[in-house]
């Protein structure tokens, strides 16, 4: 998985947004089954996922709150 940018992410539609937290998240599954069975070559790889997954979870809600409010 490549670094993606804050642009790249911002440009991104909330439908686009809402399936790319989805494969991060399965992602993240395996990165930690791949970490506990001691099998995971760059365990960086959870790190950036982690960051990503939050990065998107934080527009999803600020987009969310600009809507109702």
């Amino acid at each position: 998985m490549a670094c993606v940018k804050l642009k790249e992410i911002k440009a991104l539609s909330t439908d686009k947004l809402e399936k790319r937290l989805t494969e991060l998240e399965l992602e993240m599954q395996k990165l930690r089954a791949k970490h506990a069975l001691r099998t995971l070559e760059k365990p960086g790889l959870i790190r950036s996922t982690k960051r990503e997954i939050a990065t998107i979870l934080t527009l999803l809600n600020q987009r969310r709150s600009a809507k109702s409010g």
